[in-house]
């Protein structure tokens, strides 16, 4: 299982992809450092999200909308 881990700046955007984990402990971390990130370039109310799909092929850059999902611990 791959987590894409997805931020968007304003609701009306779309999710722009920010990094790809394999593991959950990462997909959390990573959560917390894409939304520090975006709060530091000035945007008032980012949004993150993760989304977990099975191969990195099928993980696009852009998505509509970002189906909410847990992490998956092993």
């Amino acid at each position: 299982m791959f987590h894409g881990i997805y931020v968007r700046n304003r609701p009306k955007d779309k999710w722009h992809l920010f990094s790809i984990v394999v593991t959950a402990e990462k997909a959390e971390a990573d959560l917390d450092a894409a939304l520090k990130q975006a709060k530091k370039e000035g945007h008032e109310h980012p949004d993150v999200g993760i989304q977990v799909f099975e191969s990195t092929f099928y993980i696009p850059t852009f998505l509509k909308a970002v189906q909410r999902q847990t992490p998956i611990y092993n």
